[in-house]
Parts: C-alpha cells; sequence; structure tokens
C-alpha cells in the first residue's frame, strides 16, 4: 500500500546478498513493503558458535542462556527465518498513519510533526515492545553504531544521519532443554 491505495511489487533480480524491488503505483506517498522468508534449519560447528551469536545483534541475556544449554563441543541447531521491511516514498514522502506491518518481530518507525523521515523506531515482538534490545544501526556510508532501546522498546536515530539507513535487530528463543534447537 502507498498512500492508502494498492501497489505493486516486483522482484527485479535474486543476488546473493540482496534483493532489489520495483515498487509501482498511481498513489503518491510513503508505502511499506515487507519480506519474510520461511523458516529453515541450520548446525553450526563447535569452532563456529561464538561466531554466529556475535554477528546477531542479540540480548546478552539471551545469549548467556544459550551458552548455558549448549553441551560443551556440541554444535549449535538453529531453526530461523529472515523478515524485513522497507519504507519507500513514490514521488513525495509523506509518512503513513501506521507503518506497523504486523510481522513476528518488527522495527515500527515514528515520525516527528512535520518530518519526512522517522526519527525513533519501536522494536516490537507479536505486538508487545522490547525494553533493553540491541539494534545495530548501520548507514550507507559511516560506521555501524549499536545501541539499545528504551524501557518501551524505543530506539532514537543518531544524530547527523542522512540517506539509506538500515536497522538489524534479533530475537532469540533459546532451546527449552540441554541441546535443543536455538529459534531466531
Amino acid at each position: 500500500m502507498v498512500g492508502g491505495q494498492p501497489a505493486a511489487v516486483e522482484v527485479q533480480a535474486q543476488a546473493a546478498k540482496s534483493l532489489p524491488l520495483s515498487v509501482s503505483t498511481e498513489a503518491s506517498g510513503m508505502g511499506v513493503v515487507t519480506v519474510q522468508t520461511i523458516w529453515g534449519e541450520s548446525n553450526w560447528r563447535p569452532d563456529q558458535v561464538e561466531i554466529y551469536l556475535e554477528e546477531h545483534p542479540f540480548k546478552a541475556e539471551e545469549v548467556a542462556a544459550v551458552h548455558r544449554l549448549l553441551p560443551q563441543g556440541a554444535p549449535l541447531q538453529i531453526r530461523s527465518r529472515r523478515l524485513a521491511k522497507t519504507l519507500v516514498c513514490v514521488r513525495v514522502c509523506t509518512p503513513t498513519t501506521s507503518a506497523s506491518a504486523g510481522l513476528e518481530v518488527e522495527l515500527v518507525p515514528a515520525f516527528d510533526a512535520g518530518g519526512a523521515s522517522p526519527s525513533r523506531f519501536q522494536l516490537v515482538r507479536n505486538g508487545r515492545p522490547l525494553a533493553g534490545y540491541p539494534v545495530a544501526v548501520r548507514p550507507a556510508r559511516g560506521e555501524r553504531q549499536n545501541v539499545l532501546t528504551d524501557d518501551d522498546g524505543w530506539v532514537r536515530m543518531p544524530a547527523g544521519l542522512s540517506g539509506p539507513v538500515m536497522l538489524v535487530a534479533a530475537t532469540l528463543d533459546p532451546p527449552k532443554e540441554p541441546g535443543g534447537t536455538l529459534r531466531h
């Protein structure tokens, strides 16, 4: 939807690290495009477990639970999927009244009065705010910054950002028993 009207989204190409999309509509305004992958399973060798846990912005308590429940020298079994959301502007960049896409985990933007770009985002899971979660802020130019959500799940955009910015957050459901599968 763009400006309250249907929009067509077409995959332009598939690449190893990107999915270029084209959005077309007769309407003008801001729209939200979401992508959700199917669940996949993978196993990480014992010597790769720390690499996996460090490359994602997981909450420290979740990582500690994985360490506690993963037997020494065991592979890490993971069931995961990716959820992505992109804000797009067609002809004008008028903020949407609601940019929640209803994904299991998402960053919902909020706009200051008169602003065309989000000033902050709320990290939610199943509609509930996630407090104290790490979020990686990756500008197209410049260094990656790691920030934490506040008590209500909000993260403010660092000052001076412009252009495309990617926010990355991850949730982790530690295994229920030692040696179980991690859900991410």
